[in-house]
Parts: structure tokens; C-alpha cells; sequence
């Protein structure tokens, strides 16, 4: 009887150590940042108001083998995305953007994806990328019209609300520009075309009027547009208007008109 016991003792340890899944010291499923050329990777710095492709591959644990079970992708803590999954591989694959009505640096966001398998296992991956935005400057053509002594159109108020204005008389044999008043201060950068349109964002306009300010003389009145010849000239205005906005100003091209009621000039260019 006691041998019978023991047999029986010996069966159920036996069966009991063959139930029993061996240990796996990394149960966790596989996730990995998909490396696709173009796509986001960690540590990227990207520019707000585009899309960007990002993605992710996940793979059951080698040595378990489970079954996948969801994959989460949360941005910055708030479901993107939540996908059901089935068997043992799965790559996803999405766009995302940020877009911002502010003008600023706005600094990190974090892509995080979790993978989730039949036995509760998790992994996690994650996307920190770096996010600028700099606000475009708008640029704006404008047409200035001068005939005699007197500004034609809305040449004055146009003119006025970049802290500027056109003096002299019909005599003149070069246009006088000048700031509008003693508390609005103006620079010259003559044949600076290139470097007009160079400024893009609102933050190239503020370096380059701190530059100004550091290494440059304000100016009294831009006296260099003939009255008697069409010229192209791409000097910039630069003005600090006496609410301490900034406005830069192009002089492009000046038609004349010489006719019976004094001469026209015709100043055309653009505004940033």
C-alpha cells in the first residue's frame, strides 16, 4: 500500500512540473520604431503646420510566441490611435502634424506606442521630436503715386502706416522720403534685394532690426529716387514707427511721366 502511494506521488509531481510553461526571463513583446527613410525617428526636429509619416513594428516575444493582442499610441499622453491585433507581426503607420496659431518655439512632443499581447505582456516605444515654428512674414506689393506736389490714390495713408511720408514740391528733382514723425527712426540698406528676401519669419525681421540697431545710424530722409529717369533701385527702408513696430520697406522700380500737369513719379515695390 505505501508503495502505491509513493507511485502515485511520483505521477502527480510529475505532471505537474510537465504542466508548466518554462520561464522566459523577457516575456514582453517586440516594438520598435520603424526606420523608413523620411520617416520620424526620436530626436527629430520638425517645423509645425506639416504632416510627417511615423510608424512602428511590432513581433510576439521569440520565445513565447503569444499572440498580439492591441497596439496604443497615445501623443503626449492622449490616444492617437487604438488597433486591435491578431497573430504575430503587425507594422503600422500613420501620418501626424502639429499645427500652431502662435508664434513661438513650442518645444517637445512624444509619440508613444504600447503593444499588448494575449498574456498581458507590454512593450513600449516612443517619437520625442522637437517641434519650431516661426511665423512667415507677410509680403505685400504696393504702387506709390506722386504727381506734382501732390500723393495720389491712398498713397499717403498707405505710406502713413508704415511710418512714412512723401515731402517736397513739384520742383524736386528727387523724391524725399522721411519718417513720419520725430519718434519714428529709419534705416537705408541700399541694393539689398537679396537680403529682403531673405526675410521670411517674423523673427529674421526682429534679428535684423537688432543688428540695425547695434551697427547701424538712423537716417533723417531717403533722397535717392530721380524725378527725370526710370530706375530700379532695391534699397530698403527700414522703419521703427513711434508704436515700436517694425516695417521694412523696398524701393524697387520708379516710373516718370513728365506731362502738362507736372511730373508723376510711380514708386513700386513690396512691404514686409
Amino acid at each position: 500500500m505505501k508503495k502505491l502511494a509513493l507511485a502515485l506521488m511520483c505521477l502527480v509531481s510529475v505532471a505537474f512540473f510537465a504542466s508548466c510553461d518554462p520561464q522566459v526571463e523577457n516575456p514582453e513583446p517586440a516594438i520598435q520604431v520603424l526606420a523608413t527613410e523620411g520617416y520620424l525617428q526620436d530626436g527629430d526636429v520638425v517645423d509645425a503646420n506639416y504632416n510627417y509619416p511615423f510608424g512602428f513594428v511590432v513581433s510576439s516575444n521569440v520565445e513565447t510566441n503569444k499572440e498580439l493582442k492591441s497596439l496604443v499610441i497615445t501623443v503626449d499622453d492622449e490616444e492617437f490611435e487604438n488597433v486591435e491585433l491578431s497573430g504575430d507581426t503587425y507594422t503600422y503607420e500613420s501620418m501626424i502634424g502639429w499645427v500652431i496659431e502662435e508664434r513661438e518655439i513650442v518645444g517637445e512632443a512624444t509619440i508613444k506606442a504600447v503593444v499588448t499581447d494575449v498574456d498581458g505582456q507590454v512593450n513600449t516605444a516612443t517619437i520625442t521630436v522637437s517641434i519650431n515654428y516661426e511665423e512667415p512674414v507677410e509680403k505685400v506689393e504696393y504702387t506709390w503715386v506722386r504727381r506734382g506736389s501732390f500723393l495720389q490714390d491712398n498713397t499717403q495713408a498707405e505710406m502713413a502706416a508704415v511710418g512714412l511720408q512723401w515731402t517736397g514740391s513739384y520742383k524736386d528733382i528727387f523724391a524725399t522720403i522721411k519718417p513720419l514723425n520725430e519718434n519714428t527712426k529709419m534705416y537705408i540698406i541700399e541694393d539689398a534685394l537679396d537680403k529682403f528676401n531673405g526675410i521670411e519669419t517674423v523673427i529674421d525681421v526682429e534679428n535684423f532690426f537688432a543688428d540695425l540697431k547695434e551697427n547701424s545710424v538712423t537716417v533723417s530722409e531717403y533722397r535717392k529716387v530721380s524725378a527725370e529717369v526710370d530706375k530700379t533701385y532695391n534699397d530698403i527702408l527700414a522703419v521703427i514707427d513711434a508704436d515700436g513696430n517694425y516695417h521694412l520697406v523696398l524701393i524697387g522700380n520708379a516710373d516718370i511721366d513728365t506731362g502738362a500737369f507736372g511730373t508723376q513719379i510711380t514708386l513700386k515695390g513690396f512691404l514686409k
